[in-house]
């Protein structure tokens, strides 16, 4: 393995506030405020590189008690929405 990023991972420039059920992040350049939902918030905190879609939406059902089917569909919108952000980059 080359140790180079196979998922999304956080942006380095954005700083943000944990709230346990939110989180609120600050996006360096632009200085943007984002509210993540409880579910974004856990799609966001997974998002580290070292997992994929498929990864993080099992470690979402898991965490939230939903189906694999849903946690996909939410993990994957959640992602790409974070990403055309610009508050996670692809892996």
């Amino acid at each position: 393995m080359s140790g180079e990023p196979h998922g999304p991972r956080r942006a380095p420039e954005v700083v943000g506030n944990d709230l346990g059920d939110e989180l609120v992040l600050r996006d360096g350049p632009d200085g943007r405020i984002h509210v993540l939902n409880a579910a974004a918030r856990e799609v966001y905190l997974l998002c580290d590189g070292t997992r994929g879609a498929d990864e993080i939406a099992r470690d979402l059902a898991a965490a939230f008690g939903i189906t694999l089917e849903q946690a996909r569909d939410d993990a994957r919108g959640a992602i790409a929405e974070m990403t055309r952000l610009g508050i996670l980059l692809e892996g």
